[in-house]
C-alpha cells in the first residue's frame, strides 16, 4: 500500500512537470512569433529628396513602405524633417506701399511653406508619421533633425520586438547609431540611399544596402518628375 501511493504521487508529481513544462514552453513559442518581426523605416526628408532631386524622380513613401514591408509583424514609417516657415505679415491699410511690398517678398516663401505643409499631411495620409521642427537657420535645421533620427535609432535599437532597422539616407553621423544597434542589439540594419549620396562607413556597416536608382521603379511617383 506504501509503495502505491508513493507510486500516485510520483505520478502526479511528474503529470504536474510535464504540463508545467508544455506551458513553458507554449509560452517562449509565443513570445517569439510575438517578438523580433517589427521593421522601422527612418526617412531623412532632406537627404532622400536631394538623391531624388538629382536622379529626377519623385518618390513615393506609401510605395516605399510597403517595399520595405515583411509578411510577418508590422511597419512602422517615419519621415524626419523641418517644419515650413509661414512669415508673419504685418496688418496693413490696403493702399499701403509697405504692405504690398512685404506681400511680394513673402508670396513664394507662403507658397512653399504651404506646398510642403501639404505634403506632410498627404504622407500622414499614407500611413507615414512625421517628426518636423520648426526652422530655424539652414545649419541648424540639419543638425536638429539629424539628432532626433540618431536618437530614435537608439531607442528603436533597445526594442525587443523591431528586429530590422531601415535606414532612409547615405549620411555617414548615423554610422555609430547603426553599428551599436546591429553589434548590442543584434538589430538587422538595411540602408536606403542614391549611389552618390551613401558614405562608405554606412555601407560597412549595413547588412543591406538599397540604392535609389536600382529600386526607382518600383518606388517612384507615376507620372511625376523633378523640374
Amino acid at each position: 500500500m506504501k509503495n502505491n501511493k508513493k507510486t500516485g504521487i510520483e505520478r502526479e508529481e511528474n503529470k504536474i512537470t510535464k504540463e508545467t513544462k508544455r506551458a513553458l514552453l507554449k509560452g517562449a513559442i509565443l513570445r517569439i512569433l510575438k517578438e523580433g518581426k517589427d521593421t522601422v523605416i527612418l526617412i531623412d526628408g532632406s537627404n532622400i529628396n536631394s538623391a531624388m532631386r538629382r536622379i529626377g524622380e519623385r518618390l513615393d513613401y506609401k510605395k516605399l513602405k510597403k517595399y520595405f514591408s515583411p509578411k510577418a509583424g508590422r511597419t512602422e514609417a517615419i519621415y524626419y524633417d523641418w517644419k515650413p516657415d509661414f512669415p508673419f505679415l504685418k496688418m496693413f491699410s490696403e493702399n499701403s506701399e509697405e504692405s504690398q511690398e512685404e506681400l511680394k517678398e513673402n508670396q513664394e516663401k507662403i507658397m512653399r511653406a504651404a506646398k510642403k505643409e501639404s505634403f506632410f499631411q498627404a504622407l500622414r495620409y499614407s500611413g507615414i508619421s512625421v517628426r518636423n521642427l520648426s526652422s530655424k537657420e539652414e545649419e541648424e535645421k540639419k543638425t536638429d533633425v539629424d539628432l532626433i533620427i540618431a536618437n530614435d535609432i537608439d531607442d528603436y535599437a533597445s526594442e525587443p520586438g523591431v528586429s530590422k532597422i531601415v535606414l532612409c539616407s547615405g549620411d555617414a553621423d548615423f554610422a555609430p547609431f547603426l553599428f551599436r544597434a546591429k553589434k548590442k542589439f543584434g538589430k538587422k540594419v538595411v540602408v536606403v540611399s542614391g549611389k552618390e549620396e551613401l558614405s562608405e562607413k554606412l555601407r560597412e556597416i549595413a547588412d543591406e544596402v538599397y540604392f535609389l536608382e536600382d529600386i526607382i521603379e518600383d518606388i517612384k511617383l507615376e507620372n511625376t518628375t523633378f523640374k
